[in-house]
C-alpha cells in the first residue's frame, strides 16, 4: 500500500534563543487504530535557502508530475480588462431597489420592442464610469462588466430611445422608488429639502430654455431650470425640470402638490430659502398641512446690520450641537414686510463657519491689498504718452476690487498720480458681526 506523503515545516528554537525552521519530507501510516507521521527526508534549514532555490525545488518536483498543477503570473495571458467595482455596486442597488421590474411594469401596455431597463441600467453605469456620449458608451460597452445584460446585441438608437421612454414614465418609476425605499430603509418622511438649480445650454432647441439668472455665471446663455426635492439623508425623491426664466417662488406650488398626491405624504416640515417661500406660498403650505423652515441670505435687508448689532452677544444663544448655536429673535426687532403671526425667527450661529468666513475675508483683503499696492506703483513709474484719468484709474480699482468682493471694505482716492487706499474698518467690523450668522424662519408649530 502507498503511504501518503506531504512537507511538513518543524520550528525549532536553540538554545541561542534563535528559532529556526526545517523542512521534512513525511509520510503518514496507520498503527493499529492511530494515525501516525515518520520523517522520510529532510531538506535542512528552510531559512537557508534562497527564494529562487525554492522555486527550483517546486520546479524539479512538478517535473515529475503528468498533469502540471500550480503555475505563476508569468503564465497569465491578458485578454481584456472590465471596469468590475462599479458596475457591481450599481448592478446590486439596482437590483435592491427593483428597478428593472419598476420601469418593465410601468411600460408593460406599450409596445416596446426592446428592453429599456437594461439599456438605462447601462447607461448609469457609465456616467459613473466614464461621463460621456451615448455614442462612447456604444463603443465601449465591452469594457463593463455587465454580467445581468444577457447576450442581445447592443443597438445604438435604443439608448436614444430608452431615454424617451424614461421620461414618459417618470412620475410611476419615482412612486416605486420612494416605496422602496421606505420599506427598505423604513422612514417615515417628516422633513423634505427643496432647491433649485440652473445649467445652461448649447444651442436654441430645447423647448424649456429660457434666459434667467444663471447660477452657472453665463447669463449669455439659455438655460434650464432644476428643483429637487430630497430627504435630510440627501435621498432623492424628485426632480423637474422648469423653463430657465422660472423664479424660485414659482416652482413651490407644484412641489407640494406633488408630495401630496403623488406621494402621499399627509404631513412633513417643508426647508427652502427665502427665495421660494412668498405670502402665497406659505399660505398653500398651511391649507397643505405642512410646516416650514426658510432660511434667509445673510446679506439681504431682513439679516440687518441693527439686528446682528443687537444680537450680537453670543453669550445669550443657546447651545444646540458642538457647531450650532441658536437665540430666538423677538418678531418685532425683524424687518421683514411679509411677516405673519404665525412665523417665528431664528437667530443661528456655527462658530466653525464664522472662523472659515473670517479666514476668507482675510486672505481676499489681503490679495485685494497686493493688488491695489502693484497699481499703485505703477502709476508712479514715468511713462510717456498719455497720462491715466481719475476715472480710468477708478475703474482699474472697482474692477480689484469687485472680484476679489471686498469693495465695501475700502477707501480708495486718486489724486496728482498719487493712489491711496485704506481699510474700512468699521465696515469689517459690521460685516464681521455677520460671519457664521444666518437667519431662518419657521411656522409655530414646530
Amino acid at each position: 500500500m502507498v503511504t501518503p506523503l506531504f512537507a511538513q515545516i518543524v520550528s525549532t528554537k536553540k538554545p541561542d534563543g534563535k528559532t529556526y525552521k526545517y523542512l521534512h519530507i513525511v509520510e503518514s501510516y496507520r498503527e493499529g487504530g492511530t494515525v501516525k507521521k515518520r520523517r522520510v527526508a529532510s531538506l535542512g534549514n528552510i531559512s537557508q535557502y534562497s527564494e529562487r532555490e525554492i522555486e527550483q525545488i517546486i520546479r524539479t518536483l512538478e517535473s515529475l508530475l503528468q498533469h502540471r498543477t500550480t503555475g505563476s503570473i508569468d503564465d497569465l495571458e491578458t485578454h481584456r480588462v472590465l471596469q468590475f467595482g462599479v458596475p457591481y455596486v450599481v448592478q446590486f442597488l439596482w437590483n435592491q431597489l427593483g428597478l428593472s421590474e419598476a420601469i418593465r411594469h410601468a411600460l408593460k401596455d406599450r409596445e416596446v420592442t426592446f428592453d429599456v431597463a437594461r439599456y438605462v441600467q447601462a447607461m448609469v453605469i457609465h456616467r459613473l464610469v466614464d461621463p460621456s456620449s451615448k455614442l462612447r458608451l456604444f463603443q465601449t460597452l465591452d469594457d463593463l462588466y455587465l454580467p445581468d445584460a444577457g447576450s442581445e446585441p447592443w443597438q445604438l438608437q435604443h439608448f436614444y430611445r430608452a431615454l424617451d421612454y424614461l421620461m414618459d414614465i417618470k412620475p410611476q418609476l419615482e412612486r416605486a422608488l420612494y416605496s422602496r425605499l421606505t420599506d427598505l430603509l423604513n422612514f417615515k418622511l417628516s422633513l423634505v429639502l427643496y432647491d433649485l438649480t440652473s445649467t445652461h445650454l448649447y444651442g436654441h432647441e430645447c423647448p424649456l430654455g429660457e434666459h434667467g439668472y444663471s447660477r452657472t455665471h453665463r447669463p449669455d446663455l439659455e438655460q434650464v431650470e432644476l428643483g429637487l426635492l430630497v430627504t435630510p439623508e440627501g435621498i432623492p425623491i424628485t426632480h423637474e425640470v422648469f423653463a430657465g426664466n422660472v423664479s424660485d417662488k414659482e416652482t413651490v406650488p407644484d412641489i407640494l402638490t406633488r408630495l401630496k398626491e403623488q406621494f402621499s405624504v399627509e404631513q412633513c416640515v417643508f426647508v427652502g430659502d427665502r427665495g421660494m417661500v412668498t405670502e402665497k406660498n406659505m399660505a398653500l403650505m398651511a391649507e397643505a398641512g405642512f410646516p416650514y423652515i426658510v432660511g434667509f441670505h445673510k446679506r439681504g435687508r431682513i439679516v440687518s446690520d441693527r439686528l446682528l448689532e443687537e444680537f450680537a452677544d453670543l453669550a445669550n444663544y443657546v447651545q444646540l450641537k458642538d457647531n450650532l448655536y441658536y437665540l430666538e429673535v423677538p418678531r418685532n426687532r425683524v424687518e421683514d414686510d411679509e411677516k405673519s403671526d404665525g412665523v417665528r425667527y431664528i437667530l443661528c450661529y456655527n462658530p466653525e463657519k464664522a472662523a472659515h468666513d473670517a479666514a476668507f475675508r482675510e486672505s481676499a483683503m489681503a490679495e485685494a491689498e497686493a493688488g491695489l499696492l502693484a497699481l499703485a506703483e505703477r502709476l508712479m513709474q514715468t511713462r510717456r504718452g498719455r497720462k491715466p484719468t481719475n476715472k480710468g484709474v477708478m475703474l482699474k480699482v472697482a474692477d480689484l476690487l469687485t472680484k476679489k468682493r471686498v469693495e465695501a471694505f475700502f477707501h480708495v482716492d486718486y489724486q496728482d498720480g498719487v493712489l491711496t487706499y485704506a481699510r474700512d474698518e468699521e465696515a469689517l467690523a459690521k460685516e464681521a458681526l455677520r460671519d457664521g450668522k444666518f437667519l431662518m424662519f419657521l411656522s409655530s408649530t414646530i
